[in-house]
C-alpha cells in the first residue's frame, strides 16, 4: 500500500498487501531479478546524503513502514528493470532519498527482505520536492486472502492494491462509495475492503477505502473510479487520458501499490 504523507495510526486496516504480496513473493523466488521495463532512464537514484545533481532536479523522499509504523530498514529501492541505475537502501528510519527530473514518471521496486513481499509503485514528480510513504505488510498474514475472496491467487501473476483517500493527508479518512473498473478487463476483481479483508458482497468501497484486483498479466491498465459527488485523481499512480481514471503498471510476480484522492 502506498502513502504520500505522515505515518498513520490506522495502517493496520490494510488487507491486500500481505496476502497478495506473499503470493507474489513466492512466485519471484526463482527469478534472478525483475523483468525489463521501459522508462528506467527517467530518474537517478541515490543513497541518502549529498550527491551531485542538476539544479532542475527535484528531491523525492520515500519512507517504508510496516503495520504499527515500524520502519523497514535494509529494503532495496531501485528504478524498476534498469540495472544501470544505482539502488537506494532504506535507513534505520525506513527512509531513502533520490533526485529526479520534474514531471517525470517513475517506477520503483521495493525488494530485498525475505519477510516482506516484492512490490512496485509508480509516482509522477512535480516541479517541487515530493514525499511518499509505502506501507508493507509482513508475509505472515499469508492465507487470508484466498479464503476471503473464495478464489485461488495465481502465484505467477500480478496484483493491485488501490486505496481511495479523501485528501492528500494520511490522517484524512478514506472514501466510501467508490466503484472501480479495470481496462483491459482481465483477472479477478474488483474486491472491496471491509475492515482488514475484502468482502465479496460489497459493490463499492466502504470506510476502509481499499480496492483489489488479482491474477493480472504484465502490462498497462486503466482503472476508472466513480463516486456520486467526488472526482478521483492520481496520488501514487500515473494519470490516465480519461478523467476519473488512473494508469497502473502491473508486473507478474509483484504487487502494484496505488492511491488516489477523491475530492
Amino acid at each position: 500500500m502506498i502513502r504520500l504523507a505522515a505515518p498513520s495510526p490506522t495502517s493496520g486496516r490494510r488487507w491486500s498487501v500481505a496476502a497478495l504480496g506473499l503470493a507474489c513473493a513466492q512466485a519471484c523466488l526463482a527469478c534472478s531479478g525483475p523483468p525489463p521495463w521501459p522508462g528506467g532512464d527517467d530518474v537517478e537514484t541515490e543513497e541518502p546524503g549529498p550527491v551531485e545533481h542538476t539544479t532542475t532536479d527535484v528531491e523525492v523522499t520515500g519512507t517504508i513502514v510496516e503495520p504499527g509504523n515500524d520502519p523497514v530498514e535494509g529494503l532495496e529501492v531501485c528504478v524498476f528493470g534498469d540495472a544501470s541505475k544505482p539502488c537506494a537502501t532504506t535507513d534505520r528510519k525506513g527512509t531513502f532519498v533520490m533526485r529526479a527530473p520534474p514531471r517525470k514518471r517513475l517506477m520503483l521496486s521495493f525488494e530485498g527482505r525475505d519477510e516482506f513481499p516484492p512490490a512496485v509503485a509508480t509516482y509522477e514528480t512535480t516541479t517541487s520536492d515530493g514525499a511518499f510513504e509505502v506501507l508493507i505488510f509482513p508475509l505472515a498474514l499469508l492465507p487470508m486472502l484466498d479464503d476471503a475472496i473464495g478464489q485461488k491467487i495465481d502465484l505467477g501473476l500480478g496484483h493491485v492494491l488501490l486505496e481511495a483517500h479523501s485528501a492528500l493527508n494520511e490522517a484524512a479518512p478514506n472514501v466510501s462509495g467508490v466503484t472501480a473498473a479495470i481496462d483491459p478487463a482481465t483477472g479477478l476483481g474488483p474486491y472491496y475492503q471491509a475492515d482488514l479483508l475484502p468482502d465479496v458482497s460489497l459493490t463499492e468501497t466502504g470506510a476502509a477505502g481499499g480496492i483489489g484486483f488479482v491474477n493480472l498479466t504484465t502490462g498497462s491498465y486503466d482503472v476508472a473510479l466513480h463516486h456520486p459527488v467526488r472526482t478521483c485523481d492520481p496520488w501514487v499512480a500515473w494519470p490516465s487520458n480519461e478523467a476519473g481514471s488512473v494508469r497502473l503498471e502491473v508486473v507478474e510476480g509483484y504487487v502494484t501499490l496505488a492511491s488516489v484522492v477523491c475530492q
